[in-house]
């Protein structure tokens, strides 16, 4: 009997130590819970941020692409400098969309004449269309085809030519940029063309535009 009443506090006095040990770990978590939540919640709207970015990248970058027909001001192409840093950074970490903007209204004809000899009415001849075409935007934008539409002199059409990228684009261009059907043209990128054409007998006049056939047809020059 005196081993057992004297070995009973001793088991007492061994569980407390671990029940304040415990108790001081479990508090120690619920103070961290917010902060941890807080973290999680933080990684995973970054994250979610930079996946819909590589999704939608183009679409965006169209959006906000400053045009250098309006004459941006520094601080806004400081601004789009910084977005295009930060798209360059997370396509190095996920897989991004390579592929050119489609927009009409980026492209500027600076010059279009199509020469044509007054005294040679009525006769079928050769001729040279002589194009300045721009990409007005800070992005890349995909390559037009080029719709000349031919009419007599009552503004009748006479007949409708589509040149497409590979018919128009300089070879030594192609050559530089082997990627050019899914790159598109760099930003700025100016074109200077002359297109040999052999115009009918009845040409009087000529409709020059930019148009992506799939899609619906831009305003003509």
């Amino acid at each position: 009997m005196p081993n057992q009443i004297s070995n009973a506090p001793l088991i007492e006095d061994a569980e407390i130590p671990n029940r304040v040990i415990a108790g001081t770990f479990v508090a120690k978590i619920n103070r961290h819970r917010p902060q941890a939540l807080f973290i999680a919640t933080g990684l995973f709207i970054t994250i979610s941020c930079f996946v819909v970015w590589s999704l939608w990248r183009i679409p965006i970058l169209h959006f906000l692409a400053p045009s250098i027909d309006k004459n941006p001001s520094p601080i806004a192409l400081h601004g789009f400098e910084l977005i295009q840093t930060m798209d360059r950074v997370i396509c190095k970490v996920l897989p991004c969309a390579r592929a050119a903007a489609i927009d009409f209204k980026a492209w500027r004809f600076q010059l279009a004449n199509l020469g044509m000899d007054e005294a040679k009415r009525g006769e079928e001849v050769q001729s040279i269309l002589q194009i300045e075409l721009q990409n007005r935007l800070l992005i890349p934008v995909a390559i037009p085809h080029l719709e000349l539409t031919l009419s007599d002199a009552d503004e009748n059409t006479i007949t409708q030519i589509l040149i497409g990228p590979r018919e128009w684009l300089p070879k030594t261009w192609q050559n530089a940029h082997p990627d050019f059907e899914q790159t598109g043209a760099p930003p700025k990128e100016q074109f200077n063309l002359s297109i040999p054409l052999r115009l009918p007998a009845n040409t009087a006049g000529y409709r020059l535009r930019v148009a992506y056939p799939s899609f619906t047809q831009s305003p003509s020059l």
